[in-house]
């Protein structure tokens, strides 16, 4: 597989770190094949405060579905 040119994981990593760390730790846990659910109950939050960080997280990195 080839590696993408730098100026592409530049912007990749630019667009990471304008995530915030509740955005990044649900982001994270998803990437790891938890549900919302399972996401909340790890971090004592509501299934809905999860699924609303994930689209956050998905707007701040361009993508539009979860599959991208």
């Amino acid at each position: 597989m080839l590696n993408p040119p730098n100026c592409v994981r530049e912007a990749n990593r630019a667009q990471v770190e304008r995530l915030t760390f509740k955005e990044r730790e649900c982001l994270d846990r998803w990437l790891a094949h938890a549900t919302a659910k399972e996401i909340a109950l790890d971090l004592g939050i509501t299934h809905h405060a999860v699924e609303k960080r994930l689209k956050s997280a998905r707007a701040k990195l361009g993508v539009a579905t979860t599959l991208d």
